[in-house]
């Protein structure tokens, strides 16, 4: 995700400071918050607060200024492409709930109770998908849906944004979605790099990957290897792929979840759960059904290109466990 992470921010600052290069920002980003996150977790912490702050804010100001606008004829017809459409939509949408996964690869250095966290998660879920529809209904609202599909802007709800809050609206929509792109950017940053950590540790990558440095408790290898990987993207457009692999990428691991779940209630029914899956095994049944149907729509959307990168990961995958892990195990 970094070199995709770095491409789009470097795109969209450029947006607003045309001055400046999309490599020039990409690399500046990726060198900024691999040093913040060398330094450690409670200023990367921090930054994370006060981008996310700015982020609802943002966001904030669109809905509120547009709600008093909306045309409710933007709405007819309800359905515009059809039920098809909105199928389409499902695998694009599980990139706004990419990060959550940084969560649980971080919670051994956040200072609450494992029943606390489980709690903060959903909810924070769920909040945050209803400010997303809240952001989807203002903007269908205030333009018909063909000017947004017609649109040739960066942005395709420019349109939406400067009916709403005039010529400003477009600098506020930028300075807001550049600080959620660099929350992601740095959660990518703080989850990889542990996840990269605990590979190491069970002997899956090198072991450099799993020191910490001795004064800041951070996995600095695996940190200052995902910041090159973003300056590479900076300079290599083409990596771009990788992002736009991510969605069906995550959704394998969903589904590898759910999966992981029913197998190991049945392998491991004496383990210590501080949480319960409310309504299993119906949950991870629905979540394993709803799914499969979602990934394929997800590849079917895919260039041939991204395509073949997919598989290729997948093939490599698969052959490093069959040939060298599963013996292992």
């Amino acid at each position: 995700m970094m070199p995709g992470e770095c491409i789009i921010i470097g795109k969209l600052i450029n947006g607003i400071l045309p001055q400046f290069s999309p490599t020039v920002i990409g690399v500046t980003a990726a060198i900024l918050f691999t040093a913040i996150n060398l330094i450690g977790i409670r200023l990367s912490g921090i930054v994370q607060f006060l981008l996310t702050t700015a982020l609802f804010v943002g966001i904030l100001i669109y809905v509120f200024a547009g709600l008093p606008a909306l045309d409710l004829s933007n709405f007819e017809p309800f359905f515009g492409r059809g039920v098809g459409g909105i199928f389409l939509m499902i695998p694009i949408a599980m990139l706004a709930y990419m990060g959550y996964d940084v969560l649980p690869q971080a919670a051994e250095e956040v200072d609450a109770p494992i029943r606390k966290m489980v709690f903060i998660i959903p909810a924070s879920i769920f909040f945050v998908g209803f400010v997303y529809v809240m952001v989807i209904v203002v903007t269908a609202g205030l333009v018909p849906w063909e000017q947004i599909a017609k649109s040739t802007e960066h942005i395709p709800i420019i349109p939406a944004v400067l009916k709403a809050l005039g010529e400003k609206g477009p600098t506020i929509i930028i300075i807001a979605g550049v600080c959620g792109l660099i929350t992601t950017m740095n959660a990518f940053l703080v989850g990889g790099s542990r996840l990269l950590m605990a590979m190491a540790k069970d002997n899956e990558l090198p072991s450099a990957f799993e020191r910490i440095h001795q004064r800041f408790h951070v996995p600095s290898v695996g940190i200052i290897f995902l910041g090159l990987l973003g300056v590479a993207g900076s300079f290599i457009k083409e990596l771009i792929v990788l992002f736009d692999t991510a969605a069906s990428s995550v959704l394998i691991c969903y589904l590898l979840v759910a999966i992981t779940l029913i197998v190991l209630r049945r392998k491991e029914p004496d383990l210590d759960r501080p949480y319960r899956v409310p309504g299993y095994p119906a949950v991870p049944i629905i979540a394993i059904v709803a799914v499969i149907p979602t990934w394929l729509i997800s590849l079917a959307i895919l260039k041939p290109w991204a395509l073949g990168v997919y598989f290729g990961w997948i093939v490599v995958g698969c052959g490093y466990y069959l040939l060298f892990r599963r013996g292992r195990a």
